[in-house]
């Protein structure tokens, strides 16, 4: 078996060691991220911005309806993960049986692409921490209400929980709230990699979030208190 711990990300996307790309990490929530990322693509070039996107899609993810495989447009900035092609090929394979793909994702891919990366953009999970620890910003995507997605109300709901909404205040990480958005997103993380104390201290306040000495329960009561 290969160490990918070992594996020269960048040589295997065959962009130069110079160059930058920002990774795009689908959701499982079943959007349509084929046309998230030619907003992306058009940005880029009509921008001229000196960057890549890198898609790994969710090993989960569920296809939107009408989603189309994105090899099948002609972008100029989009790279497909390679350690991502089998499963997403295999989503828009109608003879598979099994509507999700194989899942073969290794635990470090994530971790591969993330500390080589400019930034991160995608859902809000362990993904935006783990840009955080590697002092790299990200962006989280928010699906507006008319945007068509497989657990819209679920994720309505989550989006607007307190912990989750200081969760991005604390660690400065933007909400992209609609397609036309990720522009913006791209500007800031552009931006705000050429600020150290920025990136400093993301890395700083998500630490807490990896203490094996904090004392969570004890921490969550001081909290309770605190509102009654």
């Amino acid at each position: 078996s290969i160490n990918k711990s070992k594996i020269n990300y960048k040589k295997i996307i065959k962009i130069k060691k110079k160059d930058d790309y920002i990774l795009y990490a689908g959701s499982n929530l079943g959007l349509n991220e084929s046309e998230h990322l030619k907003t992306i693509d058009e940005y880029i070039s009509k921008n001229n911005l000196k960057y890549k996107i890198v898609y790994r899609p969710h090993p989960w993810k569920q296809k939107a309806k009408g989603e189309k495989h994105i090899l099948n447009f002609k972008t100029k900035n989009i790279i497909l993960d390679p350690f991502s092609v089998k499963n997403y090929n295999n989503l828009f394979n109608f003879k598979s049986r099994n509507k999700l793909g194989i899942i073969s994702s290794m635990p470090n891919e994530s971790s591969i692409i993330i500390k080589k990366s400019s930034g991160v953009i995608g859902p809000i999970g362990t993904l935006m921490l783990e840009a955080c620890w590697n002092k790299i910003p990200s962006c989280a995507i928010f699906p507006k209400t008319n945007e068509k997605t497989n657990l819209k109300n679920q994720f309505k709901y989550h989006i607007n929980l307190k912990h989750i909404q200081d969760f991005l205040k604390e660690l400065n990480i933007p909400l992209l709230k609609d397609t036309k958005q990720l522009g913006a997103g791209l500007d800031f993380i552009i931006r705000k990699t050429k600020e150290t104390t920025f990136k400093s201290r993301i890395y700083k306040d998500s630490l807490k979030y990896l203490d094996p000495n904090i004392n969570y329960t004890k921490n969550l009561s001081v909290e309770i208190k605190k509102i009654i």
